[in-house]
């Protein structure tokens, strides 16, 4: 018998096996060609394949949606400046300061610019931007025939420029951490530079003649005599003041 291309497939056996590779390439094509019609035909909800879907959050793009089971990582916010402060009298001693404590919180102190303790002070502070505003803590020593603060207040801030004219007010009392303190207030510099202090004043109990000087000073217009209560009704003065404790 003769195929259609006038042979015959049983009398020439390498025709026959040239006739079986090209059916089987033919079955293999068709199959192949048919299989997105299977798909398309596929009855749902079931797919016909089992295709590995790649979730959202696998793939590396910024419009990445993570799915429902995988974990939130929440940001990390910087790490809040610190608002409480300690020194020990062992510690003010190595810096060789009277030995007085000091503790207290400044949370109401936003903005600023803190430091000590360090051979000069036990605590400094200043700011915040928009108007004159420090509280500071420094030793002192006695000066013999002293009769008021002037003279401790002059040397506590011989490092500050622009302190003159001083106006001198009454010697007061405050209390600061349960403790009635001499005090007394000054007014210093003039125009926007004007600043009125409060200084108080922290004898240490193993040398009456040393100790830490407590000075309170705000920004002020003010043109009557100086006195504390100008400079300590501000909030972060009164949190101090509330917060604040001394062991001399």
């Amino acid at each position: 018998m003769k195929d259609d291309e006038g042979s015959d497939p049983r009398l020439d056996p390498d025709l026959a096996a040239i006739r079986r590779r090209r059916a089987s390439f033919t079955v293999s094509t068709v199959a192949g060609l048919a299989l997105p019609l299977a798909v398309v035909g596929c009855p749902e909800p079931r797919p016909c394949l089992n295709v590995v879907q790649v979730e959202p959050h696998q793939v590396g793009t910024e419009t990445t949606t993570p799915s429902a089971s995988a974990p939130v990582v929440e940001a990390t916010s910087a790490p809040a400046p610190a608002t409480d402060f300690a020194v020990t009298p062992e510690e003010a001693g190595r810096f060789g300061l009277p030995a007085i404590g000091v503790a207290l919180s400044y949370r109401k102190a936003g903005g600023w610019s803190v430091h000590g303790p360090s051979a000069t002070e036990y605590f400094g502070s200043s700011g915040p931007p928009g108007g004159p505003q420090r509280f500071l803590i420094r030793p002192y020593e006695d000066k013999p025939g002293a009769k008021d603060l002037q003279p401790l207040f002059v040397e506590a801030l011989k490092d500050h420029s622009g302190l003159e004219p001083i106006v001198v007010g009454a010697v007061e009392s405050v209390t600061v951490g349960g403790m009635k303190l001499v005090a007394q207030s000054f007014r210093t510099g003039k125009s926007l530079a004007t600043t009125v202090y409060c200084v108080a004043k922290l004898p240490s109990t193993k040398d009456p003649k040393r100790g830490a000087l407590l000075i309170f000073g705000v920004g002020s217009n003010q043109q009557t005599p100086p006195d504390c209560k100008a400079a300590l009704e501000r909030d972060v003065f009164t949190e101090i003041l509330a917060t604040i404790r001394l062991s001399p």
